[in-house]
């Protein structure tokens, strides 16, 4: 949304939903008569809308004022903001193992991007230091533990427990290895890197089954929940993607790191920039708090234990290992969020920031529609809402 968006916050303590939206709607009505158009309503980890005011209003800044300051007076706002769309630059920091050591999702996400200086060069976001902004921020994946052994991870695990009875640092599975490699595999020229390398990972035990063969998990950073689903069904039908302030990541088809759907391979089940056939979905209701990111074929960290182990073989390389999962989606997410928090656009202590990580998607979309891909709300499918890809390079 441009400049002129304005999002003013309900404060509502105890209705329910329906009558928080009718608020809403009250709200709202006398604005209309003088040309305001309400663009959107938020609910969930708050409770909103976002209106633009008319062109002609733009140009008196007097009018302007006077109606924000007639809205800041009435007892059932609590805020209201400009909701702007916020361009960062890519860092410019070498990959020390050049493109090969960058996974094809952070080109895709424009997390990455290949240098125009060198050969086979990739720029991307600098490890995590305690002299950098990532420094005090620290990702739980609640999985099937971490390898705390894995030369890739070195200095990025600051504790864990396990919930099983086992070692959170012993992975046998190689499942909880994955997620935190993608979030925070270090750029230092060997195997591959995480989105946001170097990022602080605590592992937290919770299964040390076969991962195949959960219908579900979920995962938090910080309090925002994520959530993923291996299907091809509605999220709806289990828990946490029914709870309104768990934020669900589905999972869409990238080979070649780039938008336009034009490098599928032969044999493969998904065309290149769709959504995933496995992936679970929403419906268009949950627009706010839905979001998409590439979970075909990721490269990451895998278990020095695991190799070999449930048909995963690891790359000839070294412990690395390509997975396609919602799970490989959703820590994409959090190394997003992760990096919103170290920045401090996001700060909440007593909810989500599900609304800013949407927004992010959404804004981005809006104004790049060739970046999404088939599936997205500007290319939907009908029965099935997989939210807009996030873009990887906000914060």
């Amino acid at each position: 949304m441009r400049d002129h968006y304005r999002r003013a916050e309900e404060q509502v303590q105890t209705d329910s939903g329906r009558r928080q939206r009718a608020r809403c709607s009250r709200l709202f009505a006398p604005l209309r008569s003088e040309g305001v158009e309400r663009v959107a309503h938020f609910k969930g980890g708050f409770n909103g809308f976002a209106f633009r005011l008319p062109q002609p209003m733009l140009g008196l800044p007097q009018a302007s004022a006077s109606l924000l300051g007639f809205l800041r007076a009435l007892p059932q706002i609590r805020h209201i903001e400009p909701d702007q769309v916020f361009h960062a630059n890519l860092i410019m920091s070498e990959s020390k193992g050049g493109k090969w050591e960058v996974p094809m999702p952070l080109f895709r996400m424009r997390a990455a991007a290949w240098s125009t200086r060198y050969v086979d060069a990739a720029l991307v976001q600098p490890n995590c230091t305690a002299q950098n902004a990532c420094a005090g921020v620290v990702v739980a994946v609640l999985d099937t533990g971490v390898d705390g052994t894995h030369p890739d991870l070195q200095g990025n695990i600051v504790g864990g427990e396990s919930f099983t009875g086992g070692n959170a640092l012993v992975d046998e599975n190689g499942h909880g290895t994955h997620v935190a490699g993608t979030i925070s595999a270090n750029n230092n020229g060997v195997g591959t890197m995480g989105l946001t390398p170097g990022q602080k990972i605590y592992a937290l035990q919770v299964g040390r089954a076969r991962v195949a063969e959960q219908e579900h998990g979920a995962m938090g950073t910080w309090r925002d929940a994520w959530w993923w689903g291996n299907k091809g069904e509605s999220m709806y039908n289990t828990s946490p993607p029914d709870c309104a302030n768990a934020l669900a990541v589905t999972s869409m088809t990238d080979y070649d790191g780039k938008p336009g759907g034009a490098s599928t391979p032969p044999d493969m089940v998904n065309a290149d920039d769709t959504y995933t056939d496995f992936s679970n979905f929403a419906q268009a209701y949950s627009a706010n708090r839905v979001v998409a990111a590439p979970g075909r074929l990721v490269l990451s960290t895998w278990s020095q234990r695991a190799c070999g182990r449930y048909s995963i073989q690891c790359v000839p390389w070294g412990p690395y290992a390509y997975m396609s999962g919602t799970s490989m989606a959703a820590p994409m997410v959090s190394a997003l969020t992760a990096r919103c928090y170290a920045k401090g656009a996001c700060s909440s202590e007593n909810g989500t920031e599900m609304a800013r990580i949407v927004a992010n998607a959404a804004n981005y979309a809006r104004g790049n529609r060739g970046y999404g891909f088939v599936g997205d709300p500007y290319r939907p499918v009908r029965g099935r809402f997989f939210g807009h890809l996030v873009w990887g390079n906000m914060w």
